[in-house]
């Protein structure tokens, strides 16, 4: 559910960037089961069937748990570079 809520905001955020004409490099800094949430952003992405307008351009995660769940979706298109 965080992870949901995280992605939301997020989106929220970046179209208030976007409407100015600002494009920030999004670059999140997960700590812990903090970088679960932040791997979750991409389940959220998946389920809103790829409606935003903006990739994760760095993730970076340290001290992550190894989750099976979260770990799969590190993968997604969402984030475009990972640093673990």
């Amino acid at each position: 559910d965080e992870g949901e809520r995280f992605y939301h905001t997020l989106v929220r955020e970046i179209e208030k960037y976007h409407a100015q004409g600002i494009y920030p490099k999004i670059r999140i800094i997960g700590y812990s089961h903090g970088g679960t949430i932040a791997a979750h952003l991409a389940q959220a992405y998946q389920t809103t069937g790829h409606a935003c307008s903006f990739a994760i351009d760095e993730l970076i995660l340290l001290g992550m748990p190894g989750v099976p769940e979260a770990k799969d979706l590190l993968h997604s298109p969402f984030f475009k570079k990972i640093y673990q």
